[in-house]
């Protein structure tokens, strides 16, 4: 819905209310994931590194703040990122609004712990454009480096939108960089000032992947079947250490005017940091040791960088679909220079005195073009044609052209640097892959490159099976999942490839070709980890490049249940430090942590000390104390969870949900549903069979439902059975999913006719692997028989 003029408060209301019972505008959900060739874009930034900061990134994406750019808004604001919140967008651009809806669908990862964390929403009928957007943030094992990645699959539904496509794709890959900044601003201002962490019971997870730069060394030559949708590469530097230091200062182009939503990152010149080898017209390609984005007036801040020395490159990025901008920079070091040898270092101060300066150096784009032929002869008029460009630590793809009639392609006015260019046939919305495709590494300087031949070929394709290490038990494949990661050779995005396990313990993978290296990831208990893997019959250990040639090949991968985590509470030290730690606690998992190691004493001593706490105005911390009275005995505990339940009184703000800023109002209804739900949480947690009558009612209660199964079958009451199999002819196939998932815990063999019954059901989950409800029957039969 388009504006003149900003849209009143009482519009984006009625726009709101409106949107709540509106069909999705596309299908299937999770498309996003599947990367249709043509709609699909991404980008992934570092914004920050530690756990620390994963953990302010992972508050900053539950309070939308990705969203606070300046010319977009969330609303309502402080929405929840539970599965069915109904969104909307305001966006200003060009003069005008626009109004758009949308519906969180799904979230990634599992609740409360790990390093990997996202939520997705996809496009009402009422929103310009049609599609999935994926929002993740994650923390990498090995670089402890914090990513923020975006993942989006579009096409134009408002007529407006179709005709204006080009400046409306130039507006996404604006939001893009704008919103990576957003997310690395929000990260270090929680560091700077303190802001209180995210609390609320949402579905954690993460994804993490380290950045590295490539040189770009490399002639036009062709190659045939690597998987280009991807943005990450394994980093094969040491990690980067987090300091004091701060470079800032400010992008301007040739007229000295100010550059916005330019992307600015520091390359560490420390000698012990051997750059890339480079032919002095590219930057000194080591990982970037940190980066920003330009704001509105072309200002940028660099923190967190270990004191030293930097050079310091700016550039636009190329853009993500539509035509190239009237002027094209290169990637500019500072002072204002393409050549290394000619770049000035910067120091990185804890109280730098001046910002600097950078002036981006125009450059002359070059025309990009050459054909592409079919060995089956198979037509290629309107495959897509796709660029990948990595500027240090970012990197971006789109389809920039289309093949001709006659074979032949063009892409006009492309900026120097190092290319992946991607050819494939189209995709389905559904996003099965229709077969060959080719890609090949390039490098444009100043003259056309004009001489690109491209073949297309199958890749390779895998199938495989999934084997639990002799001596171990993994009791389903139900939610496994098997990834293959391009290794950092291969100058690509780099989302992996994945697929879901079926029942049988099987996977297929289409459309490789290259090195990669396998992952196992499980949306249930228990979490597991690959071991070792074999390929045509060559074993190798789990972690080890494994090079795909084209054709068919046979995987077998070997998987055990992963190690406990590490414990994250101290519990040698007294009752009595605990209770005070507890008290000091301010993000919320943690204190819920403390307070079941303070349980396990079972000294009840410690509850006067907490009384007063059992008022708290925060329902969150009034719930973890009362989890401690609860798991001590006292009766107290119990009622004041139950009692949050049925609490929609009105409360105060920035209680476990934090606001987004987006319009300034606090909505105490969706406080209400995130309180409500974090105590039907709780309740699992205590596993007091006083809850069943408590807990039944809400499998119906679309704010709590999510969550009710999961603690149904923690309290293990066989008196929950009858009513999770009711919950099996619930509308949602996601409640259906988790009522078996709740059945299979309590052991409930009387399930097995009615489980049996839901066989043909294939309406999948609408969280982690998107599990389909007869898949989860059949784990749960073999489980239960």
């Amino acid at each position: 819905m388009f504006f003149v003029r900003r849209p009143s408060t009482d519009a984006i209301d009625r726009f709101l209310s409106d949107s709540q019972e509106l069909p999705l505008s596309y299908g299937p959900i999770g498309i996003v994931r599947e990367k249709p060739a043509g709609h699909f874009d991404e980008i992934i930034s570092v914004i920050g590194h530690g756990t620390i900061d994963f953990e302010r990134a992972r508050a900053a994406l539950i309070a939308w703040k990705q969203f606070d750019i300046g010319w977009t808004e969330l609303h309502p604001s402080g929405a929840s990122i539970e599965p069915g919140t109904t969104i909307a967008v305001l966006i200003r651009h060009l003069g005008f609004w626009s109004l758009n809806g949308g519906r969180v669908i799904y979230t990634v990862g599992e609740r409360d712990r790990g390093t990997h964390f996202g939520f997705a929403y996809g496009t009402l009928v009422n929103h310009s454009e049609s599609g999935e957007e994926l929002f993740e943030a994650f923390l990498d094992p090995e670089t402890d480096a914090v990513m923020y990645h975006i993942r989006a699959v579009s096409w134009p539904q408002a007529t407006l939108a179709r005709v204006g496509q080009p400046i409306v794709r130039l507006l996404q890959a604006r939001f893009r960089r704008h919103s990576a900044a957003a997310m690395e601003r929000a990260t270090s201002l929680n560091a700077r000032a303190g802001v209180k962490s995210t609390r609320g019971c949402c579905m954690v997870a993460l994804l993490v992947l380290a950045l590295i730069a490539q040189p770009g060394l490399l002639s036009a030559h062709s190659l045939t079947g690597t998987t280009p949708n991807v943005a990450r590469l394994r980093q094969t530097a040491e990690p980067t250490q987090k300091g004091n230091g701060i470079i800032a200062g400010v992008v301007v182009n040739e007229r000295q005017e100010p550059v916005a939503g330019a992307v600015v990152q520091a390359f560490s010149v420390d000698p012990t940091v051997r750059p890339v080898p480079s032919r002095g017209t590219v930057p000194p390609l080591t990982r970037a040791s940190g980066s920003a984005s330009t704001d509105a007036e072309g200002r940028f801040r660099i923190s967190g960088l270990p004191l030293g020395e930097y050079r310091i490159a700016a550039s636009p990025l190329f853009p993500s679909g539509g035509p190239a901008p009237a002027q094209i920079y290169g990637m500019t070091l500072y002072p204002s220079t393409v050549d290394e040898r000619q770049a000035v270092s910067v120091s990185a101060l804890a109280s730098p005195a001046a910002g600097i300066q950078i002036q981006l150096v125009p450059v002359r784009g070059v025309r990009v073009s050459g054909s592409v032929v079919s060995p089956s002869a198979g037509p290629t008029a309107g495959l897509a044609v796709r660029l990948f460009q990595r500027l240090g630590g970012f990197g971006t793809e789109s389809a920039l052209a289309a093949v001709g009639d006659n074979g032949t392609f063009e892409i006009p006015r492309v900026p120097p640097g190092r290319y992946r260019l991607t050819i494939r046939q189209a995709t389905s919305r559904s996003g099965m892959d229709s077969g060959e495709f080719a890609t090949t590494v390039f490098e444009v300087h100043d003259r056309e490159a004009d001489d690109l031949s491209l073949v297309l070929g199958p890749g390779a394709s895998i199938s495989g099976r999934v084997v639990a290490e002799p001596g171990t038990s993994v009791p389903t494949a139900v939610g496994l999942r098997v990834s293959a990661s391009p290794t950092a050779e291969q100058y690509s995005a780099s989302i992996p490839v994945t697929a879901r396990v079926t029942a049988e313990w099987s996977f297929r993978m289409a459309g490789l070709s290259g090195s990669y290296e396998f992952t196992v990831s499980a949306d249930r208990a228990p979490a597991v980890r690959a071991t070792r893997i074999t390929v045509d019959g060559v074993q190798a250990a789990a972690g080890a490049e494994v090079a795909l040639t084209d054709g068919a090949h046979e995987v077998v991968v070997f998987v055990a249940p992963r190690e406990p985590p590490r414990p994250t509470v101290d519990r040698t030290v007294s009752v009595g430090a605990l209770v005070e730690r507890f008290k000091a606690e301010k993000v919320l998992w943690r204190q819920l942590e403390i307070a079941k190691a303070i349980v396990e004493y079972h000294d009840a001593s410690v509850l006067p000390s907490l009384v007063d706490w059992l008022g708290h105005t925060d329902r969150h911390i009034r719930g973890n104390v009362a989890f401690i009275f609860g798991g001590l005995g006292d009766p107290r505990g119990f009622q004041i969870i139950a009692e949050i339940l049925t609490d929609r009184s009105d409360r105060p703000e920035g209680q476990g949900v934090p606001t987004a800023s987006s319009d300034g109002r606090y909505h105490v209804a969706r406080q209400i549903a995130a309180d409500r739900y974090y105590a039907a949480h709780l309740l699992g947690d205590l596993r007091d069979p006083r809850a069943i009558p408590v807990l039944v009612p809400l499998l119906k209660d679309t704010e709590v439902n999510a969550i009710v199964p999961w603690a149904l079958g923690e309290i293990g009451d066989k008196r929950a059975i009858g009513p999770l199999l009711e919950a099996l002819d619930d509308e949602s196939p996601t409640v259906r999913v988790l009522a078996i998932y709740a059945l299979e815990t309590l052991h409930a063999t009387e399930a097995l006719p009615r489980l049996i019954s839901l066989l043909n059901d294939h309406r999948k989950s609408n969280f982690g692997a998107q599990v389909s409800v007869a898949d989860a029957a059949k784990a749960a039969i073999a489980t239960l028989q």
